[in-house]
């Protein structure tokens, strides 16, 4: 009976290891599928006919938006896989590539049509917002490897450049306009209007000094 019991545990731990280590290689493989192949997209001559591939802009700022589009014949098949991969400049600066390399991405696009009708795919990507890529190109390449002659596209770049400086406009004042001041004539001498009036005081002395004068003329005839 003991021996029994024994022959049975070792069976289900036997069958518990075989299902972990099943799970395991069915994990592995989906991550190998699903993952990106970018060495291989970006090296290899371009093809004589290639994947056409265009971008919506050819100069960008960080955190703009930046939409691909991708025309190629189909093979008659009923889908197509593709792969686009990006990388900064030449890819030489791991660095900056790993900003970037989220945005690669693998897509199964159902194919419309006979063998060599035309299909197009597009894909709308955000510019990392991140300065260090001001005054880099972020650099882009599709490949085709299932529903379509397998075929790279050319290497598409988008020059990232700094957002214009958001410094606010300075208001203007406009000038205060003054009219002309009004002058009064005086025995010849003009005296602005405004500030003291001396008008008053210079008629004064020159009633005392007319009748200064004809004081000493009195004062000549009493003598």
């Amino acid at each position: 009976m003991t021996q029994r019991l024994n022959r049975r545990r070792a069976l289900f731990v036997e069958a518990a290891v075989l299902v972990l280590m099943t799970g395991v290689l069915v994990v592995g493989h989906s991550v190998a599928f699903g993952a990106v192949n970018c060495d291989s997209v970006f090296q290899g001559a371009t093809p004589q006919d290639p994947i056409k591939k265009t971008a919506s802009v050819a100069t960008a700022h960080p955190g703009d938006t930046v939409t691909f589009t991708f025309a190629w014949n189909s093979t008659g098949t009923a889908t197509a896989e593709l792969a686009d991969c990006f990388r900064v400049d030449d890819g030489s600066d791991s660095a900056l590539n790993a900003l970037v390399t989220p945005l690669n991405w693998t897509k199964t696009h159902d194919n419309v049509g006979a063998d060599g009708s035309p299909q197009t795919e597009t894909q709308t990507i955000t510019i990392p917002d991140d300065p260090a890529l001001i005054g880099h190109t972020v650099a882009d390449r599709a490949k085709a490897t299932f529903g379509s002659v397998e075929s790279r596209s050319d290497i598409i770049e988008v020059a990232i450049t700094a957002a214009p400086s958001s410094s606010p406009t300075p208001t203007l004042v406009p000038p205060v306009s003054v009219g002309p001041t009004a002058t009064t004539s005086v025995k010849g001498v003009s005296l602005s209007a405004t500030g003291t009036d001396v008008a008053a005081y210079i008629l004064l002395a020159m009633l005392l000094v007319g009748a200064g004068v004809l004081l000493r003329r009195a004062n000549r005839y009493n003598a």
